[in-house]
C-alpha cells in the first residue's frame, strides 16, 4: 500500500500478508575510512523483487542455453546484459572478480574488481560511480548468482536478476505480517508482479503499478481538530526512534488537517491496510489544480485497528504519493482510540443563539462530561463550535465550569448560521449536537459619510429625506433594511410580543415604529447605500437590521436643516503670469460658490462668488504663495470649509502683478456679450501696444461659452502688435494677431474692409473614430479654433498658422484617477485619417482635446 507509484523509485510503500521472514545474505557495501573501497558482508533482510524473471529487462534466468545473454561461463569468463546493466565475471585469475556497470543518459557508471567467491551476492546500483565519481541515482539491488546448468555436476551460468528493494524492514518479527519497503527505480511504467522471497525458498506475489507521475506531494505538518500530535517512541516504529503520533477516535469526529503541498486534486486518503477517503476532502485553495492542505473529518474505523500506529497517505490520481512517515525530523503516525467515557452525550444548549463577535454565556447540558480522567495525564476536555470541517475551539480561558452533567461557557466568534457543539473528553471521546447554535449577525454602524467621498461625515440629516447616505460599519447583510428614528423596547427574557422581535447585542427587543429608508443597496458587510426619509428635528437615530433579525445598536444622528456638499476638486493655475484661475467640480443643488483666499500662513478671507466653475484671481503680488477655499450655497447655507475644498497652492513669479494699461486700443474696439458669445472688435485704427486680456469668467463676459475675435489686416501685418490672451472656464489661450499672416493679408494690409475672425467655440457634434480609441479616454471639453480671412464680402477658411499658439485645456483630474489614466495628452482630431493625433505644438486651427491613457 499504495500499490502504485513513481518509476523513478525511493517511494515508501506498504507490503501486509503473513508468515515474511528476513533472509541472511552477502551484500556489497561502501568503506566509508577508505575512498573508494567496498566491502563484502552478511546482512539480514527482506527479499522483495519488483519484476517478472522472464523479463530480460530484470533477469537472464528464464534464457535458453546458447542465446544471447545466457550467462555461459566459456575460459573462466561472462557477460551478461540485463536491460542497461552489464555485470562481468572473471575467473581467469586466482581471486574471482566482478565488474557492472550502467550506461544511462549517455553516462557510463562502473565498479570494477568485486571480490566474488561464486556464491550469490547482492550488489546495490549505487555503489557504481561515472568518471567524476557521482553515484548511479537509480535506488536498486542486483542480485548475482552462478546457476548450476540443467544436467551438468560442474557447469554452471552467470545469473543476474535486477529489481530488488534498496530497503525491505520487517516490522514485528514475530507476527511476520508487515514489511515497509522502498520501491526500486524501474525501466518502464505498468503493472508488474512483486515478490517476497523467504529464505526457504517460498514465495508470495502481488501487484505493483508503475507510473511517470508529474506531481511531486509532500507533507509538512498533520492537525488533529487544529493541534499537532506528540512525540513519543515506539520500539518497532522508525527503528526505535523519536515519531509524532497523533491519537483519533476510533468512532470519527476528528478533524484532520494534512499541510504540504502538491496534492492534485482528486487525491485519495488512506490510513493503514483499510481506511480509504476519497469524499468530505475540502481542498485550500479550492481554485486551483494543485492544493496545499486537505481537509477532512475522520470517519468512524474498525475497532481492531485500535493501537496500531498507521501512517497517512495521500496518492494524486497521476499516481505521485507521499507519506507521512517522510515527514522530517519526526515521521508522522495516526493511531485510533477507543474511549472510555462511552456514556457522554449532549441533550441541549442554552440559550442557543448569539451574535457573531461571541462572547454568549450559554450552558450546555448533557452527561459524563469530564474535566479530568484517570489513565490520561495530558488529556483535558474541548469544545468546538463547528460547520462542515471549519470549527473553532472554546479557548480553555472561555470554558468557566465543567461538571457531570453541565458546561458552561463563553462563545467564539464565528459567522452568521448554524453551527454543531462538539465537547471532546479527555480520553478522545467525542458527542455533537447537530445545529446546536445559531450565529447571527452582530451590525454596527461606525459612520454616515457621502456617497462620494467617504472622508466626507454626515452629522445632520436633511428634514426633507431623499438624501443619498452611505453606512459604514461591520456585518452588513445582503437583504439588510435601515431604519430611521427607531422606537425601541427591550424584552425580558419571559417576554412575549406578535411585533417583530430581533436582537441587538445578545438582547431582545422590539421595534415600535420608525421610518424605513428606501433603495437600499449593501455593497459589502462594510457599506450601505440607503435614501433618507422625512424626518422632524426631533428625530434622530438609525438601526440596521439584517435579515437574521440581528440589529444594529442606534447611531446617534440627528434630523436638521439640509447641508450642501462640498466642491471637491479644486485646482488653481497661474496663467500669462497675470491671474490665477480656480476650478473645481460643481454640487447639485448650489446656486453659487464662495470663494476665499489666503496669502502664505495666513487665514482664508472671502473675495467673491460666482454661479459658475471658475473663478479668475488677478490681485496677485510678486513671489506669493496663493491658496483658495471654495464653498457652495445652498438654500439653507454654505457647504462646510473641509481640507477637500482647498486648491493646491501657487507660487507667483518676480514679474507677475498688474501691467500698465496705458497705450491699449482706442475708442474704437468694441466687446460685447450677446447670449452666450463674447464678441471682441478691433477697429482698423488700432494697434496692439500691449496684450490684450478676455476674461470670459468675469466681468461683462462672464459665462460666456465662445468668443469670436475680429482683427483688421493692419493688426494682422504689424510685426510690432502685442499678443491677445482668452480665459475660460477651463481653457486659457494666447495668440499674437501675427500667426494669421498670409500673402492675401499683406496685398491687403490697407484695406479697412480686409482682415481674420477668430472663433474659440465648444464643440458638441460627434466625432467619427477609424475603429474607436481602445484604452483612450477624452479628459476635456472639445474645443474648435477656426479662423477665417476675409476681404469685403469674400471668406476662405484657415488651416495652417505662421507661428504657433498657446493653448491649455484644463483635464478631469477626478476621472482620471478613478480611471487611472495617465499620460494626459493634448490632441488635434485629424479628420482625413478619422483619429487622434498628439500635438505639442499647436500651428493648426481645428479640434482640440486632452486624451487620457493607461498606456
Amino acid at each position: 500500500l499504495p500499490n502504485s507509484g513513481r518509476k523513478q523509485g525511493n517511494d515508501k510503500i506498504e507490503i501486509l500478508g503473513e508468515a515474511f521472514a528476513t533472509s541472511k545474505v552477502q551484500i556489497y557495501g561502501k568503506d566509508t575510512t577508505v575512498a573508494g573501497s567496498v566491502y563484502l558482508a552478511e546482512k539480514e533482510l527482506v527479499q522483495v523483487q519488483f519484476g517478472r524473471l522472464t523479463d530480460t529487462n530484470i533477469s537472464n534466468s528464464a534464457v535458453k542455453i546458447d542465446e544471447p545473454n545466457d550467462g555461459w561461463i566459456s575460459n573462466k569468463r561472462a557477460t551478461v546484459e540485463v536491460g542497461s546493466l552489464t555485470v562481468s565475471y572473471d575467473a581467469s585469475q586466482p581471486t574471482r572478480k566482478l565488474s557492472a556497470r550502467i550506461i544511462e543518459n549517455k553516462i557510463e557508471y562502473k565498479i570494477d574488481n568485486l571480490s566474488y567467491h561464486d556464491q550469490e551476492v547482492f550488489l546495490p546500483l549505487n555503489l557504481l560511480t561515472d568518471k567524476d565519481g557521482k553515484a548511479y541515482p537509480g535506488s536498486e539491488i542486483a542480485r548475482i548468482r552462478l546457476i548450476l546448468v540443467p544436467g551438468a555436476n560442474q557447469t554452471y551460468r552467470l545469473g543476474v536478476d535486477r529489481g530488488f528493494s534498496p530497503s525491505a524492514q520487517l516490522i514485528n518479527q514475530a507476527a511476520g505480517n508487515h514489511i515497509n519497503v522502498i520501491t526500486p527505480t524501474y525501466y518502464t511504467i505498468g503493472s508488474t508482479p512483486v515478490t517476497v522471497i523467504n529464505p526457504d525458498g517460498s514465495q508470495a506475489t502481488s501487484n505493483f503499478t508503475y507510473k511517470n507521475p508529474d506531481s511531486d506531494p509532500f507533507i509538512t505538518k498533520i492537525l488533529k481538530d487544529g493541534e499537532p500530535g506528540y512525540e513519543t517512541i515506539i520500539p518497532d516504529i522508525n527503528d526505535g526512534k523519536q515519531i509524532q503520533l497523533i491519537d483519533v477516535n476510533y468512532t470519527g469526529g476528528n478533524i484532520i488537517e494534512v499541510i504540504g503541498g502538491d496534492f492534485r486534486k482528486p487525491v485519495k486518503i488512506r490510513i493503514g491496510e483499510s481506511v480509504t477517503i476519497t469524499q468530505g476532502i475540502e481542498y485550500d485553495p479550492a481554485d486551483t489544480a494543485a492544493a496545499h492542505k486537505l481537509t477532512f473529518t475522520m470517519p468512524a474505523v474498525s475497532e481492531n485497528l485500535v493501537g496500531r500506529p498507521l501512517r497517512l497517505v495521500v496518492e494524486n490520481e497521476d499516481g505521485g504519493f507521499v507519506g507521512s512517515d517522510s515527514v522530517m525530523p519526526d515521521p508522522i503516525y495516526i493511531r485510533f482510540t477507543k474511549p472510555e467515557s462511552v456514556d457522554m452525550a449532549i441533550t441541549g444548549i442554552t440559550p442557543n443563539f448569539g451574535p457573531t463577535a461571541g462572547g454568549t454565556t450559554v450552558t450546555i447540558q448533557g452527561k459524563d462530561f469530564r474535566s479530568t480522567m484517570d489513565g490520561y495525564p495530558d488529556g483535558e476536555l474541548k469544545v468546538y463550535f463547528v460547520r462542515g470541517q471549519q470549527q473553532v475551539p472554546v479557548p480553555k480561558e472561555n470554558i468557566i465550569s465543567v461538571s457531570i452533567d453541565r458546561i458552561v461557557l463563553k462563545t467564539p466568534a464565528y459567522t452568521p448560521g448554524l453551527v454543531d457543539v462538539k465537547v471532546q473528553n479527555p480520553d478522545g471521546n467525542i458527542v455533537e449536537l447537530k445545529n446546536g447554535f445559531t450565529y447571527v449577525s452582530d451590525p454596527k454602524i461606525i459612520s454616515v459619510v457621502s456617497p462620494e467621498n467617504d472622508k466626507m461625515v454626515i452629522e445632520t440629516l436633511s428634514v426633507e429625506g431623499g438624501e443619498k447616505i452611505k453606512l459604514i460599519g461591520t456585518d452588513f447583510l445582503v437583504g439588510a433594511r435601515v431604519v430611521f428614528n427607531p422606537v425601541l423596547r427591550k424584552l425580558d427574557p419571559k417576554d412575549t410580543t406578535t411585533g417583530q422581535v430581533f436582537m441587538i447585542s445578545g438582547e431582545r427587543y422590539v421595534l415600535e415604529s420608525g421610518a424605513e429608508g428606501t433603495e437600499v443597496t449593501v455593497e459589502n458587510p462594510q457599506s450601505i447605500l440607503v435614501t433618507t426619509p422625512p424626518g422632524n428635528l426631533e428625530a434622530k437615530g438609525i438601526i440596521v437590521i439584517n435579515p437574521d433579525n440581528a440589529a444594529s445598536p442606534i447611531y446617534n444622528i440627528n434630523y436638521g436643516i439640509p447641508e450642501i456638499g462640498s466642491p471637491m476638486n479644486v485646482v488653481a493655475t497661474l496663467a500669462f503670469d497675470e491671474v490665477i484661475r480656480v476650478n473645481w467640480t460643481g454640487v447639485t443643488g448650489a446656486k453659487e460658490y464662495e470663494i476665499y483666499v489666503r496669502e502664505g500662513r495666513g487665514q482664508f478671507e472671502f473675495i467673491g462668488t460666482t454661479e459658475l466653475l471658475s473663478y479668475a484671481y488677478t490681485k496677485l503680488e510678486p513671489r506669493t504663495r496663493y491658496q483658495f477655499l471654495v464653498r457652495a450655497v445652498g438654500q439653507y447655507g454654505s457647504s462646510k470649509p473641509i481640507e477637500e475644498s482647498q486648491s493646491n497652492e501657487v507660487l507667483t513669479g518676480a514679474t507677475t502683478g498688474p501691467k500698465d494699461t496705458d497705450g491699449g486700443l482706442v475708442e474704437n474696439t468694441k466687446i460685447e456679450k450677446k447670449g452666450d458669445t463674447a464678441h471682441v472688435i478691433i477697429g482698423h485704427r488700432n494697434y496692439l501696444k500691449q496684450d490684450l486680456m478676455i476674461d470670459l469668467t468675469r466681468g461683462t463676459l462672464a459665462g460666456s461659452k465662445e468668443v469670436i475675435i475680429s482683427m483688421p489686416a493692419s493688426i494682422v501685418t504689424d510685426m510690432t502688435s502685442k499678443s491677445i490672451k482668452v480665459i475660460g472656464k477651463d481653457f486659457s489661450l494666447v495668440i499674437n494677431p501675427t500667426a494669421f499672416l498670409n500673402d492675401q493679408m499683406n496685398a491687403n494690409r490697407n484695406n479697412a474692409n480686409a482682415g481674420v475672425r477668430f472663433k474659440i467655440s465648444p464643440y458638441v457634434g460627434q466625432v467619427n473614430l477609424k475603429n474607436g480609441i481602445t484604452g483612450d479616454t477624452v479628459l476635456a471639453t472639445m474645443y474648435q479654433l477656426e479662423g477665417t480671412a476675409y476681404v469685403g464680402q469674400q471668406n476662405q477658411s484657415m488651416d495652417y498658422l505662421r507661428s504657433s499658439i498657446g493653448f491649455n485645456l484644463d483635464h478631469d483630474l477626478a476621472k482620471a484617477h478613478q480611471r487611472r489614466l495617465t499620460n494626459p495628452t493634448l490632441v488635434r482630431y485629424d479628420a482625413y485619417n478619422s483619429t487622434w493625433q498628439p500635438t505639442p505644438i499647436v500651428n493648426r486651427l481645428g479640434l482640440y482635446t486632452i486624451l487620457g491613457s493607461r498606456r
